[in-house]
This record gives structure tokens, sequence and C-alpha cells, in this order.
């Protein structure tokens, strides 16, 4: 795959092997400099790893193994890499909290495995499956870490470093401004099952995005999947779980086949629910919008950005550009 974004290139061979060239100003190219490059140089760094996904933010970089090891580097001002501080990272660094998870999961015999990968302007989102020995099968969860100002990354579990008896509470942006910036890997609690609490939504993610303060993804088929069968351990039947149209405070809903699920910055309107425009707008709760296919074929309407117009582009994709020049 190859992504043009924030005048630099990211190119991933067919072999996992990572190239970067453009400007490196923040460390982003991740060749342990902050020197900008006129040619693909290899990242040495990740040599001998073969890599699965890569995603540019306005800054930072994250990428993602075959074996579901994250790594990122670049600005960190907000946290965005997810290394629990707002240190730079010149070189790519496997983000130990996640794979400290995963290693701590497989030896309970747990699925814990990054599968996707989103960067955006100043936050990234991890699409983890999860998964227990003998039960229906594995389902997803969403991690996030970086800037939440917008509710891009929305509600989360904040726990303490203590790994093994960490200590955790809901805290969401508008209520606990210390969530604003999420220096660690956090579930995103609207897509974290759990019995008592008021809101979920199951999913199954075809295509993640982080904007540049907002998020969405639209979701995939879900043949014989495990998000029904959790559905029915929270006493949700099939045909009580539709997802589109629900409001906060709905209950458990399992999202069906290309439906849209937006959150965060809605200044301008970009979640296309109909509710932007109002300043500091935003959806801390995800929106499951009509079917994404219907939604895209039947609006001429072009995605709109929270950013001013002189500013940069749309925003909508892997982060965004410096100076208006995004790709």
């Amino acid at each position: 795959s190859l992504q043009l974004v924030s005048m630099r290139f990211r190119a991933l061979q067919q072999e996992g092997a990572l190239y970067a060239w453009g400007s490196g100003t923040f460390a982003q190219l991740g060749l342990n400099d902050r020197e900008s490059r006129l040619l693909p140089n290899l990242v040495t760094h990740l040599d001998g790893i073969h890599l699965a996904a890569v995603s540019a933010g306005k800054r930072h970089t994250v990428a993602l193994a075959d074996n579901g090891r994250v790594y990122s580097w670049g600005a960190n001002d907000l946290g965005q890499l997810g290394h629990g501080d707002t240190k730079d990272r010149v070189l790519p660094t496997s983000v130990r909290r996640l794979w400290e998870m995963q290693l701590h999961k497989t030896r309970q015999k747990e699925t814990f495995k990054p599968v996707a990968i989103a960067a955006g302007y100043f936050h990234t989102l991890v699409l983890v499956e999860r998964g227990e020995e003998g039960s229906h099968g594995p389902w997803q969860q969403l991690f996030g870490f970086g800037d939440n100002s917008f509710s891009q990354i929305g509600c989360i579990n904040q726990c303490s470093d203590d790994f093994f008896a960490p200590k955790c509470k809901l805290q969401c942006p508008s209520t606990h401004p210390q969530s604003e910036r999420v220096l660690t890997p956090s579930e995103i609690m609207a897509f974290t099952p759990s019995l008592g609490k008021a809101d979920t939504i199951l999913i199954r993610s075809a295509t993640l995005i982080a904007g540049a303060f907002h998020s969405m993804m639209l979701t995939a088929k879900c043949n014989k999947c495990v998000e029904f069968a959790l559905a029915a351990q929270f006493r949700c039947k099939q045909a009580k779980c539709q997802c589109v149209g629900r409001q906060q405070g709905g209950g458990l809903c399992v999202a069906e086949e290309a439906e849209l699920v937006v959150w965060g910055s809605n200044v301008r309107g970009q979640l296309g629910d109909g509710e932007g425009g109002q300043k500091w707008g935003r959806a801390e709760f995800p929106v499951v919008l009509t079917k994404g296919a219907d939604l895209f074929h039947s609006s001429q309407e072009q995605p709109t950005s929270p950013l001013p117009s002189s500013g940069a582009g749309n925003g909508v994709g892997e982060g965004g550009g410096e100076g208006g020049e995004e790709g």
C-alpha cells in the first residue's frame, strides 16, 4: 500500500518492509533524526519485521506487525504514540502496554490481538480482536490514545499503571478534563460490553478511520459471528439489537453490515448526523448512521473539516498535512 500525507510518503512493500521519505521535522519518518528525505529510505529499525499496515497522522506514524505488535514514532506532544508520556520518538517504538496485554491474555489462553490501526491528526485508534477459550468466537474492541479534546476517542476506561491489578474508572472528556489527553492505550467504553453499563455498540469493523478531530468506522458483514451471541448474554435478542437511530442510554446494540459509526468533532457537520454547526459541537458517544453504502450513494455533499478553510484539507483520511499540502 502507499500513503501520501503530511508532505511525506510511506511505502509498504509486499514483503512487509517500510520505506519513508519527505518531511521529517517531527521524526515522523522513523529514521533516527529529524531530517527530511528526497528519496525513499528503508526504515531499518523495522527491518526483519513483517508489517501488515501503516498509518500516518499529522506528525506521527503508526505501524502494525503481522504478529499484532503496534509500533509508533514521531511527535508525541498529546500522547498520540501511546507510550505513557509526551516525549517524541525518533525510531519506531513498540507500544508496550498493548504488547504486554497481548502476552498476558495469551498466557491466560485468551485472544488479544490488534488487527487494524488508524492515525488521526493527534490521536490513534487500534482495533483489537478479543476472545476466550471455549467462547463463541472472537469479538472486537477499540482502543485509543492521544488528543481527546473533541471526544474523537470518546469516553474511556482510564486505568492506573498497575498492569496486573489496575484500578479503572470511566472518564469522559466533557466531565473529566484530564481525559482530554490520553497517554496510554485505553478501552473506548462505547465498544466494550460490560454488565450494568447503559450503552454498548458491538462492532465488526471493515474500515477504521481517524480524521483530524473525529473518528469513524464502516462495519463489516457478520456471518455466524459472536456479536449476537454476546448480545444474548446481555438479554438483547437479535430483533431488538439494531443500532440505527438509538440514542445514548438506549442499551446494547449490534452494528450490522455497512453501517457507519461516527463520533468526535461535529463543528462543521462532518459526522453527517444533521446535528453539526454548533460551537464546540461534538458527539461524545458514537452515532450509528443509516447503511453506509446507501448514505454515500445518496449524498452529493462532500465531507468537511473542523479546520479553518484556509488551513488544511478535509481531514477525513489518515491524519492530514501541514500548511494545506495534504494528500
